[in-house]
């Protein structure tokens, strides 16, 4: 969690790992941003905005147990969503959601990378060979519904009928003929 703006509320509600956060700032932390939650003993609680439920209220969601918070505790918003250790280091190890280790290994190395839960997917080309593979099967679906659509603007339902079970006989005796399914 890289620190931008932090902003310090208190809890007014908890029910359950629902918490209701109210802050004294002028801006409320952004969706997705994660909270501290500084209870009276143990360890911090790690918290994720859901919404906003007025100009000074959030509600957020705890990612660790609440058992005995209580109403009135320090809140401080990161303003900054919750980041989790990815990369080559993190093969066999267990880990929560955020980002400490539960597997009583040695520690991560300084230089792993951590990104946002909440990022967008790459686009499938940019996966690799099996991206390019899933990226060819789209577009063979895509001519298969265009000449479908074609099929029956220009000869009705019936030739879309027969086209559809065309192709469903005609697929698989390629995919056979090619090898795929020997």
């Amino acid at each position: 969690m890289g620190p931008t703006s932090a902003t310090n509320g208190r809890v007014i509600s908890v029910r359950g790992a629902v918490l209701d956060v109210v802050f004294d700032g002028t801006a409320l932390p952004p969706i997705d941003a994660a909270l501290v939650v500084s209870p009276d003993y143990g360890a911090p609680i790690i918290a994720e905005v859901q919404s906003h439920l007025d100009e000074t209220t959030v509600r957020a969601i705890a990612l660790q147990s609440t058992a005995g918070l209580r109403r009135g505790a320090a809140v401080r918003a990161t303003g900054a969503p919750l980041e989790v250790p990815v990369g080559e280091a993190l093969l066999g190890r267990l880990l929560d959601l955020t980002g400490s280790i539960g597997d009583k290994g040695k520690p991560l190395p300084a230089d792993v990378p951590r990104r946002p839960i909440h990022r967008s997917p790459p686009p499938i080309v940019a996966q690799g060979s099996a991206g390019k593979a899933v990226a060819l099967q789209l577009v063979r679906i895509a001519v298969a519904v265009a000449v479908l659509i074609l099929l029956a603007r220009l000869l009705g339902f019936a030739a879309l009928l027969c086209g559809a079970l065309g192709f469903l006989v005609a697929r698989p005796l390629l995919l056979w003929r090619s090898g795929a399914l020997r």
